[in-house]
């Protein structure tokens, strides 16, 4: 059976991965290149046991998947080398500029060009 690749480009169509995207970008950039949970626990200075966690449930949303197993280890990678979100996915920002209508018209003009692309 042949291993699993990474894709270019992928697009993330549900809340959760795309709010798992936001916020765990830093352990999500680890697993770039094939990685065990483990190895990934040493570079970002946590507990083995709560990347494995991590690792686990970002692989349920889609964004990691099991690249190979060696030597009784699993190495994770991610599942795309870029991520496509939908701006609506992500629920409005609660800034002090929400009543500004120029920022307002200008958050908008950016929700479509950024749906354009």
């Amino acid at each position: 059976m042949p291993e699993p690749i990474q894709l270019e480009s992928l697009r993330v169509t549900d809340e959760p991965a795309a709010r798992a995207l936001r916020q765990d970008t830093r352990l999500l950039g680890l697993f770039l290149s094939p990685a065990s949970p483990s190895d990934v626990a040493v570079r970002a200075g946590m507990p083995a046991n709560l990347v494995h966690h991590h690792a686990r449930r970002l692989a349920g949303l889609g964004l990691l998947f099991k690249q190979r197993r060696e030597a009784g280890r699993v190495y994770d990678q991610l599942r795309a080398r870029t991520f496509r979100v939908p701006f609506g996915l992500f629920p409005p920002e609660d800034d002090a500029n929400s009543g500004n209508a120029d920022m307002h018209a200008l958050t908008q003009g950016f929700r479509r060009a950024y749906e354009r692309c």
